[in-house]
């Protein structure tokens, strides 16, 4: 069976840059493709354990770079591995602090994986090498009420216009 990065790497190429983070028996890696090295507009960050634990890898898509988001990246992967319950398409991460530098986004919100945002990425491919591939798309603190009050499907609808979730430098819904 292949690594989460081997198979990232099958999919995407070599990533452009990559980041671990951790200590002792803990590993996460951060692996970013540039916009169009995959045949896309948007820069691609993907996470996972490193010591190959887990097999459930979150990603990021977004119309531009936003580097400093690799540290939150891999502590949302941290707080699902410890997490009890683990994930689920639905759920919301709130990381407390921003996802990046100058943004004021600091919730993700767990979503199963777009089949036209990830096209560059057999999702299908990777489940069947025992990898659950998640999407991630940077929330708001205020967005994520609304989010609770319109209801996950109609809150997602919002965000689809304009594809405002691929944009980092956007304001918030309301």
């Amino acid at each position: 069976m292949m690594s989460i990065a081997d198979l990232y790497v099958k999919e995407l190429g070599h990533p452009c840059r990559q980041a671990s983070f951790g200590r002792g028996d803990e590993s996460f890696r951060v692996l970013k493709w540039d916009a169009f090295a995959h045949q896309t507009a948007i820069v691609i960050y993907a996470a996972f354990n490193g010591m190959g634990v887990s097999k459930v890898s979150l990603v990021l898509a977004v119309t531009r770079a936003v580097d400093s988001v690799a540290s939150e990246l891999a502590w949302a992967q941290r707080s699902i591995e410890a997490s009890d319950n683990g994930i689920r398409v639905g759920d919301t991460l709130d990381l407390k602090k921003p996802l990046w530098d100058g943004s004021n986004m600091n919730v993700f919100d767990i979503r199963a994986p777009s089949p036209v945002v990830l096209k560059c990425i057999n999702v299908e491919a990777m489940h069947n090498e025992g990898v659950h591939v998640l999407q991630v798309v940077p929330l708001f603190n205020s967005e994520t009420a609304l989010r609770n009050s319109l209801g996950v499907e109609q809150f997602q609808q919002r965000l689809a216009v304009n594809d405002l979730y691929l944009d980092p430098d956007r304001s918030p819904v309301s």
